[in-house]
């Protein structure tokens, strides 16, 4: 669900519209981040890879193109 809004952990978004995984990449410090896109707004956030996350999904998002990234 969309709630934060700039930073990670805010809760100060009104959207709340439902999250959807689209791209995955690696980052240096973090290791594999899941894109995930606003289905109602079109905001895009990452998020780290949980362990706890569908591996296999993952390896299908590695297929998709990197999103833009914007600001709300």
């Amino acid at each position: 669900m969309h709630v934060d809004k700039e930073t990670p952990g805010d809760r100060e978004s009104d959207c709340h519209g439902l999250m959807a995984p689209i791209a995955i990449d690696k980052s240096g410090k973090k290791g594999l981040m899941i894109f995930h896109k606003c289905l109602e707004c079109g905001y895009i956030s990452k998020n780290k890879v949980a362990d706890d996350d569908d591996m296999e999904e993952v390896i299908n998002l590695s297929a998709n193109p990197l999103p833009e990234m914007k600001k709300q």
